[in-house]
């Protein structure tokens, strides 16, 4: 989503070089990533139970609210893109880890309006669509 001026190849190909560097070089902990993404889950699905006054677990949120949530301030989002979500999802995915600290499992889905939807690869390397999460006890 970003504009290069110029035609080169060359410069082109040291613009999705250096991307590509900048993506695969940042640290990642997957458990600390799920962790992040288990708070940020219970979070919303505690403002949606207080706002309806209903008690709700297991509910699914999009992905993109808890992109949101994660990275709260649009400053941030320069530095940390959805597509660097995705593929931290992807990363996740790849290492198998799917219960939280508590024992509820990850479940991830696609949304019903592919707007809403995140393009990530699967374990297999696979282009998925997702757009829901879900903590839940098996």
């Amino acid at each position: 989503r970003k504009l290069y001026r110029g035609l080169r190849i060359s410069r082109v190909v040291e613009v999705v070089r250096s991307e590509r560097t900048r993506l695969l070089n940042r640290a990642f902990n997957a458990r600390y990533f799920l962790a992040d993404l288990e708070a940020a889950y219970d979070g919303l699905v505690e403002l949606e139970s207080a706002r309806n006054q209903v008690q709700v677990s297991g509910h699914e949120v999009g992905l993109r609210h808890i992109y949101r949530r994660l990275v709260p301030m649009r400053q941030w989002r320069s530095e940390y893109p959805e597509g660097f979500f995705a593929f931290d999802l992807h990363r996740l995915l790849q290492s198998g880890e799917t219960h939280s600290s508590d024992g509820r499992r990850l479940h991830l889905a696609p949304a019903r309006t592919a707007p809403n939807n995140l393009a990530v690869l699967d374990s297999s390397g696979r282009e998925v669509q997702l757009g829901l999460i879900a903590f839940r006890r098996d």
